[in-house]
């Protein structure tokens, strides 16, 4: 993916990305789920997932000055390249570790046993595009140069860090995952709306930073409600992959309409509306879940 981005062209590079892009989904996210949660029970699936997502921010805190660094002074082309050889050594790295074992797991029998996360999931990959895509995409309204993009992303990375462990602890402690989802999808819904219609950069970015850190704190809750409802097994990440990505779809296809016209406010309002519903969805759907 990393190497069709140095191919000149101005869409053929992108449209290979992307199908890049799908079999990662399907070939690597699918079986590392399966792996890093096979072990995780009710008792520590909230903080198992605060590990597991919160790696990815510490991560961004580091990364996305240093890609602006290398962007300035060796332009993009080096980025990428260097970024194409990074991804070489987890190769290396995991190999050694990953069991060889086979697992079958029908898709059909595996989307019969995904009962009652189906919709749940499909707003779930919705919302995570919010953070993935549709911030970062607006925030080119607002930011103009690598560095300011750089150190948005940071910023955004460090503020949710140690506020999701916290709470994936007591929610562990205390299993009672809804309560704690009630309150944070109410302020997630609060701080969505509002980035609808804040205009002046200052603003907007403390705003940003209030949803990236409600969102934080919220993934490893979301994520362990689905996981005490069903078993982990690798039907269970086939499925929610393919219902993730389904949302995903869905919402960028109506939110890339929008911000075609420049509609952006609409495009804020969907994923707020998305946000109020999906704690109400939640209980009618896991009726039986604490």
């Amino acid at each position: 993916m990393s190497l069709t981005l140095l191919i000149p062209g101005k869409y053929n590079n992108l449209i290979l990305y992307a199908f890049l892009m799908a079999w990662i989904f399907t070939f690597f996210w699918i079986p590392i789920n399966y792996l890093y949660f096979n072990h995780s029970g009710k008792e520590t699936n909230a903080l198992d997932s605060s590990f597991y997502m919160t790696t990815f921010a510490l991560v961004s805190i580091i990364m996305p000055p240093l890609g602006a660094l290398i962007i300035k002074y060796w332009g993009f082309h080096r980025l990428y390249l260097i970024a194409a050889v990074l991804f070489l050594i987890p190769i290396l790295v995991v190999r050694k570790y990953i069991p060889k074992q086979v697992i079958s797991a029908p898709f059909w029998s595996s989307v019969k046993n995904f009962s009652m996360l189906k919709t749940l999931t499909f707003f779930e990959g919705g919302l995570g595009f919010m953070r993935d895509v549709i911030i970062p995409v607006y925030a080119l309204i607002f930011l103009q140069n690598e560095f300011q993009f750089g150190w948005f992303f940071s910023y955004l990375g460090l503020i949710g860090f140690i506020m999701a462990f916290i709470i994936s602890y007591y929610s562990d402690k205390q299993q009672k995952r809804r309560s704690y989802i009630y309150f944070l999808f109410s302020l997630l819904f609060l701080s969505i709306l509002s980035l609808a219609f804040i205009q002046q950069k200052t603003y907007w970015i403390i705003a940003v930073g209030i949803f990236i850190i409600i969102n934080t704190i919220s993934l490893p809750l979301r994520l362990a409600i689905t996981l005490d409802a069903k078993k982990a097994d690798l039907g269970f990440w086939k499925v929610r992959e393919f219902f993730l990505n389904l949302g995903r779809f869905c919402t960028l296809t109506i939110s890339i309409i929008l911000f075609y016209y420049q509609k952006y406010w609409i495009v804020f309002l969907l994923f707020a509306v998305m946000a109020f519903i999906y704690p109400f969805l939640m209980r009618y759907k896991l009726r039986e879940i604490n």
